[in-house]
């Protein structure tokens, strides 16, 4: 389905798409130099060009000391309140959500509130090492401090609103998505990359789990004084326990779902190309998330409806496209929706599995630069996946080229390491880089920018000035593995970069993954580069 027919602001995750810069509301907010130093020269901060501050680092490999008979929960807090008014609120405006293990240390996710109502998209990340020592903060907070609106709508109310707006063409649906309904406050330029509209408006955040593939799962926003709906988002994503479902070129509605398995966990292959391809990839996907992570797809992303399964409809046609051939494959929250052919390359398998993952990590938003990113870490890990399974097409000719393994009437969808040969920039100053609205702000374009810094780190080569020796993939999926970890729902490329930088010298100190500060020098110039 063409991205820029949908007037919602939707989450599907297609793997093809339709082939802006955040403007934060200033209100209080002291803007930031693009780097400056304090606290006795132990940490940094850095700025994007609008001078909103990204980012406060370690100046150096070092971390900075933990305070002493503090946990890793209570030297977090204490870093996120002293830092806090760096990115524009008041130090008791953010509390801590959870802590999360990775490799070398642990990161620390935190929600900024108001009149105890959370902000949406308001939140911060704080790295620490195994010892509870800093790396950095980054994230991206409301500095707004005028608030709107009253709650006049009924909770019930909104959810039955947003139920209504995703089951909307549904084709007698089996059951309603379950919906859960929390009062926060919503600000348009943080939370979807829109105009600020100078207030946080008091709104109904409406998530809904889908309870079959006859129904979206996602997120709506409704004003809690107007009832007018906000914002938009499905779950609907243009991919060890698996469930195969056939639709044999036939027509199904966008939301489908799997009544009927031609193959399930330990039965033997059917002949049917098309769902012995998608169970076998989803098995080695799930061997490289837990070889490579020590992460369970199916318990992590597959539990939305019953017990944990990864499921899949294959050889579907989807309302609205061509049949036979629909020529997409999606996520939408439940389960995986492939057209025909589709199921045959592992990279488009993982890409869409790895939207369920960042889902379930860090929940990027899925418009603008936050959307870009989503698209490309499914990218990054699709093509990760590719190149260790040792099976398809990896020649030096077809590596970082996404879909490659598709039947040849569909061809190769994207080339990570040259973005532009697909009308995509390779960074963010490109005459290429997409800044209307389709696409969901061009999420299916701009994630050239993330396949390209993803491509340099690991491999290496000359760009924009730069001269950088590659990581090798080793290194480079341990680092975006942990970057995934530690962005925030709105993330923008100034995030991702800062990032990058951040967790790979906190991985450099701890000697995870054998990275060392001559690999984060490299990627720092892919930072430069590629302008995030």
């Amino acid at each position: 389905m063409n991205a820029a027919s949908r007037t919602a602001a939707s989450r599907r995750r297609a793997i093809v798409g339709l082939t802006s810069a955040m403007t934060l509301a200033a209100a209080g907010l002291a803007l930031a130099s693009p780097s400056s130093a304090d606290d006795a020269g132990q940490a940094q901060q850095s700025a994007n060009e609008r001078g909103v501050v990204t980012s406060v680092r370690a100046t150096t490999s070092a971390p900075i000391a933990r305070p002493a008979s503090s946990d890793d929960a209570s030297a977090a807090r204490g870093y996120a309140k002293r830092y806090a008014e760096r990115f524009g609120v008041g130090a008791g405006s953010v509390r801590l959500d959870k802590l999360v293990e990775v490799p070398g240390g642990t990161i620390a996710r935190f929600q900024q509130y108001l009149d105890d109502k959370p902000v949406l998209g308001g939140q911060l990340s704080v790295q620490l090492d195994s010892a509870g020592a800093l790396y950095g903060v980054n994230g991206r907070l409301s500095p707004t401090r005028a608030r709107t609106g009253t709650a006049k709508v009924a909770a019930r109310t909104a959810a039955s609103k947003a139920t209504d707006l995703l089951t909307r063409g549904a084709k007698a649906p089996a059951s309603a998505p379950k919906a859960a309904t929390r009062l926060s406050w919503y600000d348009a330029a943080l939370y979807a990359n829109r105009p600020s509209t100078g207030d946080l408006t008091l709104a109904y955040r409406v998530d809904l789990t889908p309870t079959s593939f006859d129904t979206d799962g996602g997120t709506v926003i409704v004003d809690a004084t107007s009832g007018k709906t906000l914002l938009t988002q499905s779950d609907r994503r243009d991919a060890l326990k698996r469930s195969i479902c056939d639709a044999n070129n036939t027509r199904v509605a966008d939301s489908a779902y799997c009544q009927r398995p031609v193959r399930t966990e330990g039965q033997a292959a059917t002949g049917n190309t098309d769902v012995d391809s998608a169970y076998n990839q989803f098995g080695s996907s799930s061997s490289y998330y837990s070889s490579r992570f020590g992460y369970d797809l199916t318990t992590k992303i597959g539990g939305a409806v019953g017990s944990p399964t990864l499921r899949a409809i294959t050889r579907a046609c989807i309302t609205g496209e061509q049949c036979p051939g629909s020529q997409n494959a999606f996520w939408n929250g439940y389960g995986m929706v492939f057209g025909q052919g589709f199921t045959t390359a592992d990279d488009v398998v993982t890409h869409e599995l790895a939207h369920g993952v960042t889902e379930h990590t860090n929940g990027l938003n899925y418009s603008y630069e936050s959307g870009a990113i989503n698209e490309s870490m499914s990218d990054v890990f699709g093509e990760f996946e590719d190149l260790a399974d040792g099976t398809g097409n990896d020649s030096s000719a077809a590596r970082w080229k996404l879909g490659e393994d598709l039947p040849s009437s569909i061809g190769v969808i994207r080339d990570m390491k040259n973005p532009p040969a697909y009308n995509q920039p390779d960074r963010t100053g490109s005459s290429l880089y997409y800044r209307g609205s389709a696409d969901n702000g061009g999420v299916h374009y701009n994630s050239g920018v993330g396949n390209k810094a993803a491509y340099l780190i690991t491999d290496g080569g000359s760009f924009n000035g730069q001269t950088i020796t590659g990581l090798g993939q080793a290194k480079a999926e341990q680092l975006y593995w942990r970057t995934q970890a530690a962005l925030t729902s709105s993330a923008d490329y100034a995030e991702l970069g800062a990032q990058l930088n951040t967790s790979c010298a906190a991985m450099a100190s701890q000697g995870t993954a054998g990275i060392t500060t001559t690999n984060c020098a490299q990627v720092k110039k892919v930072v430069t580069a590629t302008q995030m």
